[in-house]
C-alpha cells in the first residue's frame, strides 16, 4: 500500500511515531522526516511520556506511520529448511496476530503480538485524532538502516539484530539491564527507539520486498489518498479558475474590440452583416455541439466518478467503470455518438446485503434518475459479481 500511495499522491513528509510498551507503561517516540528527491532527512525528533503530548508536535496535514514494540511483541526466527519451524510457520493463525516480517534466502525473522494490542492501539490514535495509515511491529525495520551503518550487530529498540556478511542472521533480546546506543544517519544523531523508526520511512518510500507484514481493517489509506488528492484538485481548479477569469476578461475586450470594428465597417458596408449573421450561426453550432456533449451539464463527469468512489463500502471492488459509452459500433462514415446519461459499472463482493444497502443509498442520491441491475452472479466461493446500469439527471 506504501508504494501504491507514493505513485498517487507525493507524500514528500511523514511523521514516524514508535511506540514502546514496558511495565512502567507506554513511551511515544516522534521522529519526522523529509524526503528530498532521493534523500531522505531527519527534521525532529521526541520522546514523549504520554500521547497529549506527542499530539501536540504533529502536523495533522503530515501522515503517521506507526511502530509497535515492547511488551507483548514476540520475535522468532524461523529456518526455511527446518521441518520443524515450516510446520509451527504453518500452523501460525494469521487472523489472530498482527505481524511484519523480514525475509532471507534462507530465514525468515517474524516479530508479531496479539491483533487486539494493536487494534486498540490504532483505536486511541483515531480517538485522539491522529490519522495512521501504516503500522510495522517490532524492530526489524532497522535491518534497512544498516546499509548506512554497516554494522555487525546494531540494538533496535530493546532488540539486538547480529549480521553476517551484512545480512541479518540473528535477532535476540539483552539482559534485563536495559540498553541505550546511538547511532548516526548523515548529520543527526538518534538512539536505538527511533533506529527502526528510519527504517520504516525508508521502507514506505522504498517498498522493500524483503518486509513483508498484516493489514489493519482499521487503517483505511484510501481516505487519506483521496483527501490529498482533492486538495491537490482543489489548487489546480482555483488556479486554473483565475487563469480562465483572466482569459476571458482578455477575450472580453478582445471580442469588444472587434464589435467596435465589425460596427464600424457595418455603417459602410453590406457585408458586415453577413459576417455577423456567420459567427451567429458558429456560435449556435457550438452550442448545439456542447449540449450534444453533455458538457453543458452542471456537473463534470469527475462529480458522478467521485460521488461513486466515494459511496462504495470496503467490501464492494470495482472491475469496470464507463462513463458515457459509445451508443453503436464507430464507423468512418459516420458521427460518433455517445450517450451522455450512462454509467456502466461492474464489480464484485463478498457480502450481499452491504451491496444491497449500497444500491439503496444509491437510489436516494439526487444526482441519479434510475438505476438498473442488469445482471448478478454468484460463484462458488460466495462472491457476488454484478454489472449496473446507472442513468443520470441534469444533462
Amino acid at each position: 500500500m506504501n508504494f501504491l500511495l507514493n505513485k498517487i499522491v507525493n507524500i514528500n513528509a511523514l511523521n514516524l511515531i514508535g511506540v514502546f510498551r514496558n511495565n512502567d507503561g507506554d513511551s511515544f517516540f516522534l521522529l519526522k522526516v523529509k524526503k528530498k528527491k532521493s534523500q531522505l532527512d531527519i527534521i525532529e525528533k521526541f520522546v514523549f511520556s504520554d500521547i497529549e503530548s506527542l499530539k501536540s508536535k504533529l502536523d495533522s496535514k503530515v501522515p503517521s506511520v506507526l511502530l509497535f514494540d515492547g511488551k507483548g511483541v514476540l520475535n522468532k526466527k524461523i529456518g526455511l529448511k527446518s521441518e520443524t519451524d515450516t510446520e509451527w510457520l504453518k500452523n501460525l493463525d494469521y487472523k489472530s496476530i498482527h505481524y511484519t516480517s523480514y525475509n532471507t534466502q534462507e530465514c525468515q525473522f517474524l516479530s508479531f503480538c496479539r491483533a487486539t494490542v494493536l487494534d486498540e492501539l490504532i483505536a486511541l490514535f483515531y480517538k485522539n485524532e491522529i490519522q495512521i495509515i501504516d503500522f510495522y511491529i517490532g524492530g526489524l525495520t532497522a535491518v534497512l538502516v544498516n546499509n548506512l551503518l554497516d554494522k555487525s550487530k546494531l540494538l533496535s529498540n530493546e532488540t539486538f539484530l547480529e549480521f553476517d556478511n551484512n545480512t541479518l542472521s540473528t535477532i535476540s533480546k539483552p539482559d534485563s539491564e536495559r540498553k541505550t546506543e546511538n547511532y548516526t544517519i548523515g548529520t543527526t544523531l538518534i538512539s536505538n527507539f527511533e533506529l527502526p523508526l528510519y527504517g520504516a520511512a525508508i521502507n514506505f518510500y522504498v517498498n522493500q520486498s524483503s518486509i513483508v507484514k498484516s493489514q489493519s481493517i482499521l487503517i483505511d489509506s484510501e481516505e487519506v489518498i483521496y483527501k490529498k488528492a482533492f486538495e491537490k484538485l482543489g489548487i489546480i481548479i482555483l488556479v486554473g479558475f483565475f487563469c480562465l477569469l483572466l482569459a476571458s476578461y482578455g477575450l472580453i475586450q478582445y471580442l469588444n474590440y472587434k464589435n467596435a470594428t465589425l460596427n464600424l465597417e457595418n455603417s459602410y458596408s453590406n457585408k458586415a452583416y453577413s459576417v455577423i449573421n456567420d459567427l451567429e450561426l458558429q456560435k449556435e453550432k457550438k452550442l448545439k455541439i456542447l449540449a450534444e456533449t453533455g458538457f453543458s451539464s452542471k456537473e463534470f463527469i469527475s462529480f458522478y466518478c467521485y460521488k461513486l468512489t466515494k459511496s462504495i463500502p470496503y467490501v464492494i471492488h470495482f472491475s469496470y467503470l464507463e462513463v458515457y459509452p459509445i451508443k453503436k459500433e464507430i464507423k468512418k462514415t459516420e458521427k460518433v455518438e455517445f450517450d451522455y446519461k450512462i454509467i456502466l459499472l461492474k464489480g464484485n463482493t463478498p457480502d450481499e446485503t452491504v451491496f444491497n444497502d449500497w444500491i439503496d443509498s444509491l437510489k436516494n442520491e439526487k444526482w441519479l434518475q434510475k438505476l438498473e441491475i442488469v445482471s448478478i452472479k454468484r460463484d462458488k466461493q460466495n462472491i457476488s459479481y454484478f454489472e449496473l446500469k446507472i442513468t443520470i439527471k441534469d444533462v
